[in-house]
């Protein structure tokens, strides 16, 4: 082998080991920005998860308690009711009926 042949097999085999350096510097920056924003992600996907999770309850839970609302405001009409025409025979200023 000459001596230019040399000379360009190991100027070709220093950039090549350059080359590879830059890549794997590149690989290890790369990796970290991915983890980064995989965790970033993965903490904002949990962040809205959670800040939907507080605004309402479920449609389920929203159901069962418009149900105990509605049967909880019913029975106070009916003891208040029941309250009013008790108090008639005895008061007189008692409050009519809402019927």
């Amino acid at each position: 082998m000459g001596r230019v042949a040399r000379y360009e097999l190991a100027n070709t085999v220093s950039r090549l080991e350059t080359a590879a350096a830059d890549l794997e510097e590149a690989a290890a920056s790369n990796l970290a920005i991915f983890k980064a924003a995989r965790t970033e992600g993965t903490a904002r996907a949990e962040l809205a998860r959670s800040r939907r999770a507080r605004m309402l309850p479920r449609r389920k839970d929203l159901d069962k308690v418009t149900r105990y609302e509605t049967h909880l405001e019913r029975s106070l009409s009916r003891m208040l009711r029941q309250l009013q025409e008790m108090r008639a025979p005895d008061d007189p200023d008692a409050l009519p009926s809402e019927e």
